[in-house]
């Protein structure tokens, strides 16, 4: 089933100058950015009419700023989205200084995603890549995120006589000791304390999983078992968080006898597990450890995210070996099963991409979970990177606890040949 991803023999060894360039631009904009400006060059009358689409605002922002210099109220000209929380502060439309800066922003903002999308000779692909990494760029320079624009982390220093700088320093000394930028408070949760608090044993072990046995609380017991295959891109405790939100508490108290994967947090030395390990010594055994501890012949199997992936191969695996009766059932929960149209994280699925985290792994044998978690959080960057930034640090408040993103936060490693496979197999080529 595996396949291995190694370079051209016939390639030329990649120089010194290539390492350099693929360590500043690993995702080739460069070329990109060239052939835009080479473009606009070659349509004088677009680029005419777009430098003055650029002016007209350019001149509606400095009427209105001198509107509201003198007196008049707020009329927005370039109004933030209504989903934008940056510029919720009252703070924002009341002072004439903070809404000249907050529209300045806005417009050019626009105009510059307007335009990329407006450049002659790009493809689609070229323009939403671009599209996607400009609007990181823009994101990073909200004037919200740094404290001299920032008229909220301004006051509130002078509220608590510097005490919130205070606080910030100490949160990004701690995220920087963490690796990552804290969406939750980080010492409100325990696992086996206010997490994963459903009883249940370890009933099996090996180099890639342990299988927890949750018993039925009920007196008459499901003879068929329910297998739950959990992704290994993050902790099995996501389907067991507290007593309100477990589904591993609601089966066993309907009677199902429960078994989930915990599977190995991977280290350099696993580089070599590959996805065909993950069917044959995870999710088989883990159908024939059920099997035997329950006395049943066959399990009703879930698998949930890239699990659910596992299961559906590990379906298609056993019917062609003629073992498809061991699976009462399957269910599959956020799982993906036709990568042709991922979603946002389909700009990072490309060759330039795909290399890059070839090149990662390579370094280390694995893929941190951190390294994924970034991927993420990029595509979501305003609520899930500097709303959090300019919380922890500007702020220097403590994200509350929430017991989903410390689960999220609470990441594992993926093997350097199974995450390559599954990239490529999977999400580029889309061959499942």
């Amino acid at each position: 089933m595996d396949k291995t991803h190694t370079q051209d023999q016939s390639d030329p060894k990649p120089g010194l100058q290539d390492e350099i360039y693929r360590a500043i631009d690993p995702f080739e904009l460069g070329p990109i950015i060239s052939k835009a400006q080479l473009s606009w060059a070659r349509h004088p009358k677009e680029l005419i009419d777009t430098i003055n689409a650029w002016s007209s605002d350019a001149l509606r922002w400095q009427v209105q700023s001198l509107r509201r210099a003198i007196g008049e109220v707020d009329a927005d000209e370039f109004p933030p989205n209504p989903n934008d929380e940056r510029f919720s502060a009252e703070v924002w439309q009341d002072k004439p200084a903070w809404d000249m800066l907050k529209e300045w922003y806005l417009f050019n903002t626009r105009w510059l995603q307007d335009t990329l999308y407006a450049t002659p000779e790009l493809t689609d692909k070229e323009r939403n890549l671009s599209a996607f990494w400009l609007r990181q760029w823009l994101n990073a320079l909200a004037p919200t995120n740094f404290l001299a624009f920032n008229p909220s982390a301004q006051q509130r220093a002078l509220d608590t006589q510097g005490q919130s700088l205070l606080g910030g320093l100490r949160n990004f000394l701690r995220d920087m000791e963490h690796g990552d930028i804290a969406m939750t408070d980080r010492d409100a949760f325990r696992v086996g304390v206010n997490l994963a608090t459903t009883p249940g044993a370890v009933v099996y072990r090996n180099h890639l999983l342990e299988v927890l046995h949750y018993q039925a609380t009920t007196e008459k017991v499901h003879a068929v078992p329910i297998v739950i295959v959990s992704p290994w891109i993050n902790k099995y405790y996501v389907l067991d968080l507290d007593q309100k939100k477990s589904m591993v508490r609601y089966l066993v108290d309907q009677g199902f006898s429960v078994f989930i994967t915990s599977w190995k947090n991977p280290t350099s030395e696993d580089r070599g597990l590959g996805f065909d390990d993950y069917i044959h010594d995870g999710i088989d055994r883990i159908v024939d450890v059920a099997c035997k501890i329950s006395g049943s012949d066959s399990v009703h199997l879930t698998g949930y995210c890239i699990g659910g992936t596992l299961t559906t191969t590990y379906l298609a695996w056993l019917a062609r070996r003629g073992q498809a009766q061991k699976i009462a059932s399957a269910t599959l929960l956020a799982t993906l099963t036709d990568f042709s149209r991922p979603g946002d994280i389909e700009v990072f699925i490309d060759k330039e991409g795909l290399d890059f985290v070839d090149r990662k792994m390579e370094q280390h044998g694995y893929l941190d979970g951190k390294d994924m978690a970034s991927s993420f959080r990029l595509l979501r960057s305003n609520s899930l990177i500097w709303n959090y930034w300019v919380g922890n640090y500007l702020m220097g408040e403590t994200p509350r606890a929430f017991d989903i993103l410390f689960w999220n936060m609470d990441t594992t490693r993926m093997p350097q040949k199974m995450h390559s496979y599954y990239l490529h197999e999977f999400y580029f080529h889309n061959r499942l």
